[in-house]
């Protein structure tokens, strides 16, 4: 594996963030979920300097005077590398809220790692992630830390298969040998999250992404290298199928896919060490779930049209321009009328000695959870830095902060609980 980069001092650090004028900085503070971090920051962290960015830096300004937000405004077109490194120099932490990453993501994490600014933002795409990769050696080399995939995906599958491995090792001396998760849902979907998912339609990265189950994993990883054929319990559910060990029917949930190659990414960093919580044939499996045999069915045909439908956009590029079109605007909900949004999550986790240990974690809103979760995660990065276990890298939020950012979120916000039992 590539070495990851230990320690640093707190003096190392802050001369490489250098005095710069603002603590944190919001890409794309006029979408849906940019105004929700807007109004966390706010509201629990209100002595914070803080920038938010977007194209229509007016439109913002007046949307925030109004919102009573005290944050400064500046523009940020991530066509224009001069406006992106404007603001990114200027920052110790960017929050990156603006998709499609794919499309706009990269600029700005490249940007960061150029101007010592730790970054990160609510990706759910693996090809994205997958290609932030090749960031790795200069984010180690110069201490900057880049962390995608820090709201409802990927934090809560990622981080409670860590609490799992956390307990089993300081209960039981033993490491994780499997992780059978289930994820439940149902919250609107925003508009920029609809485009995304829509963009990603003939995007060969993406379909190379959503094929390959290790493929975030290390090319020097001895036993699960991106390209590895999954066992039978690591391949991604597409269609209904009972679950004896949660009584439950799992069915296709579009956020696993992206949360499980997060996780086995951890735990194929993880791995590499010494004093691993993961075993190095780490088996994990995740899904949506249901209790009823014809909402499982009715979700497995849904999910099959789906994939009909996404064949159908390829072949005919323009109907997939029309659809994009006629997709709520970016910073709107889908839908506003869910009386009781949520979402729900629980790992079963089995250590090597046969051990088994549960954590769950229950949120409201996705996109309020979210809110907090990638807010905390740059909290990690703001306040906690010389404590973290490395200090540059490409990573996820398990193996960037793990400990720190599980205690945060534990007493961070009513909108997450988190249970552990076994």
């Amino acid at each position: 594996f590539t070495s990851l980069r230990l320690g640093g001092s707190a003096e190392e650090l802050g001369a490489k963030m250098g005095d710069k004028e603002f603590d944190i900085g919001v890409v794309g503070g006029s979408g849906y979920t940019g105004s929700l971090v807007l109004d966390y920051i706010n509201e629990k962290y209100p002595d914070l300097k803080v920038v938010a960015t977007s194209r229509r830096a007016e439109s913002l300004k007046n949307a925030l005077k109004e919102r009573k937000i005290n944050a400064q405004v500046l523009p940020l077109d991530a066509a224009d590398t001069s406006s992106v490194d404007n603001v990114v120099s200027k920052c110790k932490v960017i929050i990156a809220c603006a998709g499609p990453f794919s499309e706009c993501g990269f600029v700005i994490a490249d940007s960061c790692v150029r101007h010592h600014t730790d970054y990160v933002d609510i990706t759910g795409e693996p090809s994205f992630m997958k290609k932030l990769q090749t960031l790795s050696e200069k984010a180690e080399k110069d201490g900057v830390l880049v962390v995608p995939a820090c709201g409802v995906d990927c934090i809560p599958s990622d981080l409670l298969t860590f609490a799992a491995a956390r307990t089993l090792k300081s209960r039981f001396q033993q490491k994780l040998q499997s992780a059978g998760v289930i994820y439940g849902v149902n919250f609107s979907v925003s508009g920029g999250s609809l485009r995304t998912f829509i963009g990603s339609v003939s995007d060969p990265e993406s379909e190379t992404a959503l094929q390959d189950a290790f493929c975030l994993n290390s090319p020097d990883d001895p036993l699960k290298p991106p390209g590895t054929k999954p066992s039978p319990s690591e391949k991604d559910v597409l269609y209904m199928q009972f679950d004896d060990a949660f009584h439950v029917w799992r069915i296709p949930n579009p956020l696993c896919f992206a949360n499980s190659r997060v996780v086995r990414r951890s735990a194929s960093l993880f791995s590499a060490k010494e004093d691993s919580m993961y075993s190095p044939n780490f088996i994990y499996t995740e899904s949506g779930y249901t209790k009823s045999w014809s909402t499982a069915l009715a979700t497995s045909a849904g999910f099959i049209g789906l994939l009909v439908g996404f064949v159908v956009l390829k072949v005919f590029p323009s109907l997939k321009l029309y659809v994009l079109r006629k997709l709520p605007a970016v910073g709107s909900a889908v839908r506003s009328d869910i009386a009781h949004p949520y979402g729900r999550l629980v790992v079963k986790g089995q250590g090597d000695g046969g051990a088994q240990i549960e954590t769950s974690m229950v949120f409201g809103d996705g996109y309020k959870a979210t809110a907090v979760l990638v807010t905390e995660s740059a909290m990690c990065l703001l306040k906690d830095r010389p404590q973290l276990p490395y200090q540059g890298g490409v990573l996820t939020t398990a193996t960037a902060f793990g400990e720190i950012l599980l205690n945060k979120l534990q007493s961070a916000s009513d909108e997450i609980v988190f249970r552990i039992t076994g």
